[in-house]
């Protein structure tokens, strides 16, 4: 293959990792990200911090094709998923009386 193709090939496979759309699962996070909402290209700026706040919001984002698994094992109880998320709720609750707390 020449170094064109190559180039070109590597080029196509890296416009499509960063167009790839995950989806995130967790709780609704007020005016950042309802439940479920599909993101391409990555996750905004704020969400990424949340994540880096509250580290169990990343293992609830999923890419776009395991999605649908990812949402029966949210809503089915005593799953690893659902424990994830109730979790996730859990810490962004205390999260926000902490804050309402601080003002």
């Amino acid at each position: 293959m020449s170094d064109e193709k190559k180039t070109t090939a590597a080029a196509k496979k890296a416009a499509a990792v960063q167009e790839e759309a995950v989806v995130y699962c967790g709780p609704t996070i007020k005016g950042l990200a309802p439940q479920y909402t599909v993101f391409v290209g990555g996750v905004p700026a704020k969400l990424a911090e949340k994540m880096e706040e509250i580290p169990v919001l990343k293992a609830l984002t999923v890419p776009r094709e395991k999605f649908a698994e990812m949402r029966v094992k949210v809503e089915q109880d005593g799953t690893r998923e659902n424990t994830l998320y109730q979790r996730a709720d859990a810490l962004l609750k205390d999260a926000v009386t902490n804050t309402a707390a601080a003002e």
